[in-house]
């Protein structure tokens, strides 16, 4: 975990902005979100976590070995066992008792927070907005699990942002 420059910080955001309101451009007219030369997809599709404060304190935490297919894979899969509705009533009783979410919510969780987790404890943040590329914003981020506990039972609340500036 890097602390950021506000130089850098800001080139980042622009980057994130640019990704994260694309897709809405195609909706809204009044959104400007022209692509910028470098995206998270044209980069090295590693994973990274970006921390902002209340203090306006920026950190990047480079997760290696997690690229955006996998992220979005298990997302997906994740997705998939939450939304037991899909299945009839047998294979949904099934899964229920199995707990077949568990597995890709340890794995995202294990992504996602466990590389950063000292850092929310140190600095006491309670309350996590995720920024995600359009095509994982239907994970639900409610059921990240570490082994134990989910992590709003750990303390935390969750919530999705489409984009830095909405």
């Amino acid at each position: 975990t890097n602390i950021v420059p506000e130089q850098e910080a800001s080139s980042l955001f622009e980057e994130l902005e640019t990704e994260s309101l694309t897709p809405y451009s195609n909706y809204y007219p009044g959104i400007d979100a022209t692509p910028s030369v470098l995206s998270a997809q044209q980069s090295t599709d590693q994973m990274e976590i970006i921390i902002v404060t209340a203090d306006n304190e920026v950190t990047r935490t480079i997760v290696t070995n997690v690229k955006r297919e996998a992220f979005q894979e298990v997302g997906l899969k994740l997705r998939e066992e939450v939304l037991l509705n899909q299945y009839p009533g047998i294979i949904r009783l099934q899964k229920m008792r199995n707990q077949t979410h568990l597995e890709p919510a340890q794995i995202l969780y294990n992504w996602m927070i466990k590389p950063v987790e000292n850092q929310l404890e140190a600095q006491e943040i309670e309350n996590l907005v995720f920024v995600l590329p359009s095509e994982l914003r239907l994970i639900p981020l409610a059921t990240l699990h570490d082994g134990e506990e989910y992590i709003v039972q750990k303390g935390y609340s969750v919530g999705l942002a489409p984009a830095l500036s909405m």
